[in-house]
């Protein structure tokens, strides 16, 4: 007791020797500062890694948005709140579309065909709030689009971007070509005929099954401006889901093959059958987009031929030709910003160009997976398309799944408006009720 004095202020025992009275005064100059280190270090590692300056990680930007969504399970929720704590996240600083640069199901190298919960609970967050068309976003991606594709003097072939007596290489074989002689030369429009009018909202409208039974054909006949793929069925038993207006009707080569392929060189025949296809189909007024020079092979001259026919008889059913040019140069655009197929669908590739002529675009009927958003399991094709045969989700050239993400990006950024759920709330199911005995 003799050798210890607890002198108050900091003053040091009296009889201590002095290798002890060093002792002491490290430890109490050291351990206070070791102390506060340990709780700065503490404090900085539960900063989230955007305060770090780094970016979240695809099972961070997932929790957040699952809990500020409500699609947890309720077991599962407290955890999941505790680690949305943690990284101190809210559901404004992290946008849905964030989801699409960090790896998980929307980067899988695998094809889909299944929906992915991961896209499940994206729509649901996203719908969550109200959607609403971003002007600017729009004008920002037809700046970029048209920079790197020239849509607006590119996207068909014309006068004016072809010449007489030349050739244009294939899309997807560049080292093969066609030749474009003066005729064929003097059947194309002077310029892209799209861009004659103003087109203020444009409804592009696909074929998959999800639209059976959504209602939304009121919806897109109330478009200025509606786009439709491969001659389908625009009767009165699927108007109420399709609509019944088309004002472009945009076609595979393969499909104007089978239509046209016995029509040989006659003339009268070729007309009959195109009208017959117009009328049957009710496309009105409607022109006609092919795409004959994705690769070589004899269906080029089969809608060549169609086309001088109809422009000789001055059909009000114009026929213009996709430029392979400028696919090629969609498929570079969207190959930069990490879309990975052989070659852009049909249904993709006019999408995108439509953002250079239309001030809004609304998506319909485009859906590749098996079930749609509540498990109902769908055909590939709506009933209005039972006719089209082609790979469908197990085509190699494409990647429906990749591509239906990125419209899913384009749509959380407020650029499209992708329509996957009914457009009518489905008549209430009546209870049966017992007979009175």
């Amino acid at each position: 007791m003799k050798r210890i004095c607890l002198a108050p202020c900091g003053m040091l025992p009296l009889r201590l020797r002095r290798n002890e009275c060093l002792l002491l005064s490290v430890y109490l100059v050291c351990v206070p500062l070791l102390v506060t280190q340990f709780w700065r270090d503490e404090a900085r590692s539960y900063r989230t890694p955007r305060q770090q300056g780094g970016e979240l990680d695809t099972a961070t930007l997932m929790t957040v948005e699952h809990i500020t969504s409500g699609v947890l399970p309720k077991h599962n929720r407290t955890q999941h709140l505790k680690a949305a704590e943690a990284t101190n996240v809210s559901k404004e600083t992290v946008g849905p579309s964030d989801i699409f640069r960090h790896g998980s199901v929307f980067q899988t190298n695998r094809t889909l065909v299944d929906t992915p919960e991961d896209l499940l609970n994206f729509f649901n967050t996203l719908e969550s709030k109200t959607w609403r068309l971003s002007k600017k976003g729009v004008t920002r991606f037809r700046q970029k689009l048209e920079e790197k594709t020239q849509t607006s003097e590119l996207m068909v072939l014309t006068r004016r971007n072809t010449r007489p007596n030349t050739s244009i290489n294939f899309a997807k074989a560049p080292n093969e070509s066609f030749h474009i002689s003066e005729q064929i030369w003097k059947n194309q429009p002077q310029d892209v005929p799209f861009y004659d009018e103003d087109h203020v909202k444009c409804s592009i409208v696909g074929n998959s099954g999800i639209l059976k039974g959504s209602g939304c054909g009121k919806e897109i006949d109330e478009s200025d401006f509606v786009i439709r793929f491969n001659f389908p069925r625009v009767s009165r038993p699927y108007v109420k889901d399709i609509g019944i207006r088309t004002h472009l009707l945009a076609c595979n080569a393969g499909i104007i093959d089978r239509n046209f392929k016995r029509m040989h060189s006659l003339s009268r025949n070729w007309l009959q059958k195109y009208q017959s296809i117009f009328r049957i189909g009710k496309f009105g007024k409607s022109t006609l987009l092919a795409f004959p020079f994705m690769v070589p092979g004899g269906h080029q001259r089969r809608v060549v031929k169609m086309q001088q026919v109809i422009q000789a008889q001055r059909i009000s059913n114009k026929v213009v030709l996709n430029n392979p040019l400028h696919r090629q140069l969609m498929y570079n655009f969207w190959k930069s910003r990490g879309l990975q197929s052989r070659s852009l669908s049909s249904g993709f590739y006019v999408i995108s160009a439509a953002l250079s002529f239309c001030d809004e675009v609304i998506v319909y009927g485009f859906w590749p997976f098996t079930q749609d958003r509540v498990g109902r399991r769908l055909r590939y094709h709506a009933p209005a398309q039972a006719t089209t045969v082609d790979a469908g989700r197990t085509n190699p050239w494409h990647r429906m799944d990749q591509e239906f993400f990125k419209l899913a990006e384009l749509y959380s950024q407020g650029i499209i408006k992708l329509v996957t759920k009914p457009c009518v709330k489905p008549p209430a199911k009546r209870k049966k009720t017992k007979p009175k005995k």
